[in-house]
């Protein structure tokens, strides 16, 4: 459909280190094991904003992250089961 302006980030780092988005004169160098960080953001004429990312590790990925995850996908479980047509917002 369009938008009125778009931006694809990538970043990475060593293992247990934080990889944020970096401008690509930054990413010419080669990582053998660590985190890949992707962003991709665009907005519309009417404001809205809509952003996406994600971090894929290459080798094993740390527990500390893995167990973020298992709490983010529980989060996200949860939410989908209180969030129906009609529900009062006060109790979610």
């Amino acid at each position: 459909m369009g938008s009125e302006f778009g931006q694809c980030g990538v970043g990475c780092a060593p293992a247990r280190t934080l990889a944020r988005a970096q401008p690509s004169s930054l990413l010419n160098h080669e990582l053998k094991y660590g985190q890949v960080f992707f962003l991709i953001e665009f907005n519309g004429a009417e404001g809205f904003y809509g952003e996406i990312s994600r971090t894929a590790c290459l080798g094993v990925a740390p527990k500390p992250l893995l167990d973020l995850w298992r709490d983010a996908v529980e989060a996200q479980d949860r939410t989908a089961e209180i969030m129906k047509d009609g529900a009062d917002p006060r109790e979610l």
